[in-house]
């Protein structure tokens, strides 16, 4: 019995490694990477919000029956009147991607963390378009995904009671939610994949779906268990009226951007076999130095 037990312990322990990995990743380097994606995360907050869709339900009463305008700005989070900072924040949302991959990548391949100047234009010289491309399929994937889900808000809301109405929207929207992890899971190996190989898009997508199909669900829980304290924060902001949405999102989708990040590049590492430098504590680069120095 006890046998089975470590058995089933240490399966899900090897299911979920790559969790426990990104998490011990978490050097005194992760202040700098959080503090690049807060400006473009703050900006970005204006219309792409997951608040919003919480705040939805929390005041269902209020939109029930709503026109299809009200439920979308609503569900959606966009800000009639500050949606021009949202604009902003998506045309610097590449540009903070551009410098994660690069500085992530560096550090995990030699050993070197290094957010100067001089590296972050070769780093948008050589990430820019991929994270364009990885931007732009993160934002139509949101707002298709966000049409559906309206569209069957408005339904609903227009031919059922509150009651049912309220259940079902809320069935809908957890397996919207379960279907995109399930995406953001089946690719998260394309960016890295991508930028390593130098394959085109359609043959990375093609083999990073290949490398991480055994790992989609435990990727999926991975993704989700940094998001739900603050799920649970929005909902406590929306029933008290905190007025602190922005924040509060601005927050999750910090957190979001630098944990995928990571998690990502550790995953691909692994199951490439690419040894790691930064696990070994030594700037490969310095140790060049030092040798050229003694010579």
């Amino acid at each position: 019995m006890k046998d089975k037990i470590r058995s089933k312990i240490d399966s899900e322990k090897k299911r979920m490694k790559y969790f426990r990995m990104t998490l011990q990743y978490s050097n005194k380097y992760i202040w700098y990477l959080l503090l690049l994606a807060v400006c473009p995360s703050v900006l970005t907050a204006f219309v792409f919000s997951p608040y919003g869709t919480i705040d939805y339900f929390c005041n269902f009463r209020a939109f029930y029956g709503a026109d299809f305008r009200t439920i979308y700005l609503v569900a959606s989070g966009i800000n009639p009147k500050l949606y021009y900072l949202g604009i902003v924040g998506l045309i610097v949302i590449p540009v903070c991607f551009s410098i994660l991959f690069g500085a992530v990548e560096r550090h995990m391949r030699v050993g070197e963390f290094n957010l100067g100047f001089d590296r972050i234009l070769t780093r948008l010289n050589f990430n820019f378009l991929t994270a364009l491309k990885f931007s732009m399929m993160l934002f139509v994937v949101y707002e298709i995904f966000k049409f559906l889900q309206v569209v069957m808000f408005y339904l609903l809301t227009h031919s059922l009671q509150i009651e049912w109405a309220f259940t079902l929207s809320l069935i809908w929207y957890v397996a919207l939610y379960a279907a995109e992890l399930f995406l953001l899971a089946a690719t998260i190996l394309w960016v890295p994949t991508m930028l390593q190989t130098g394959l085109s898009s359609t043959k990375a997508l093609g083999l990073a779906i290949r490398q991480g199909a055994k790992q989609i669900f435990p990727t999926m829980v991975s993704l989700m268990i940094p998001t739900l304290p603050m799920l649970i924060l929005m909902v406590v902001n929306s029933v008290l009226n905190l007025k602190l949405d922005i924040v509060l999102d601005a927050i999750l989708l910090t957190i979001s951007i630098v944990f995928y990040v990571i998690y990502m590049y550790t995953m691909f590492f692994d199951i490439n076999g690419i040894d790691r430098e930064d696990l070994k504590k030594i700037d490969i680069w310095k140790e060049n130095k030092k040798r050229r120095k003694g010579n």
